[in-house]
């Protein structure tokens, strides 16, 4: 089985192929496509989605992420490319600075969509909190902010800890979405 995942982030497609593959082989799709703004992640990927499905006449996949701050109500969220782009870890740490409540979250919605079809959503989520500096090389974006809550008594980010392939959030909605293929093509 193939899949066409559309997106310009090579390291988006390496999780993919480490979570899907050899079961399903990811045909990556480089191409700029046009992202609506929305509030939330499951619109900006359903409608990317189903436009890409019906523009390339194929089945794709399509995942938009972000990272909600619980102390700004959520911000950036579905803005966090854009916001990332613009301010980086520092510009997020400056946010932050002086605030108590560094709880975040990172958020994956994948939607999968056939031409002609209505996209299914596959979401996943991880919590935990904002660290005081960047610590880490490992991965990218706020990887090097991230400390999750989950399974992590060292208090590490995700920038000290991750390895290719292995961001837990994206990993939950990549799985959700494999169960999803392989119970229609058995």
């Amino acid at each position: 089985m193939e899949l066409n995942l559309v997106t310009r982030n090579k390291n988006k497609a390496e999780e993919f192929k480490h979570y899907l593959e050899p079961d399903i082989t990811i045909n990556h799709i480089d191409i700029e496509y046009r992202e609506i703004r929305a509030e939330t992640n499951e619109t900006v990927a359903k409608e990317a989605a189903r436009e890409l499905a019906n523009q390339l006449k194929k089945p794709v996949v399509v995942e938009d992420s972000g990272f909600f701050m619980d102390a700004y109500d959520g911000f950036p969220g579905v803005y966090t490319k854009t916001v990332f782009t613009k301010l980086g870890c520092r510009g997020l740490l400056k946010l932050l600075q002086g605030v108590e409540n560094r709880t975040v979250k990172y958020k994956s919605v994948i939607a999968y969509c056939e031409p002609g079809d209505i996209p299914h959503l596959f979401a996943g989520e991880e919590e935990g909190t904002m660290a005081e500096e960047e610590r880490g090389t490992l991965g990218w974006g706020e990887d090097s902010l991230f400390i999750p809550k989950e399974n992590n008594p060292e208090q590490k980010t995700y920038g000290e800890m991750r390895q290719p392939g292995e961001n837990l959030f994206r990993g939950r909605a990549i799985k959700r979405l494999r169960e999803y293929l392989l119970s229609r093509n058995p």
